[in-house]
């Protein structure tokens, strides 16, 4: 019976340091790991917004630039091989050779 209790005291007493040492270890672990996903969920978010950034400046350029060819005298946009109607149409619009006739009365 002494070694039956022995043994049981010996597993106690190294499940009991193991629990006192390992517990706060783990929460440490555990803490250090949801702060490392927090700042990597903030970088994607101000890395996304750069972006939306970028892409709305992009658009913002490409909106000037077409109103600006639009805006050239006609012998201007003649002289450079563009119309009006090219540039308020999207890239899927048919070019005037696709287009059907115009009926007139």
């Amino acid at each position: 019976m002494d070694l039956l209790q022995f043994v049981l005291m010996l597993v106690t007493m190294i499940v009991g340091i193991v629990a006192l040492v390992g517990i706060p270890a783990l929460a440490i672990m555990v803490v250090r790991y949801l702060k490392l996903k927090e700042r990597e969920l903030t970088f994607r978010m101000q890395s996304g917004e750069g972006s939306q950034d970028r892409q709305v400046a992009l658009e913002e350029r490409v909106k000037h630039l077409e109103q600006t060819l639009a805006s050239l005298d006609r012998d201007v946009r003649v002289k450079i091989g563009i119309e009006r109607t090219d540039l308020l149409e999207g890239p899927d619009a048919p070019s005037q050779a696709e287009r059907p006739p115009v009926r007139t009365r």
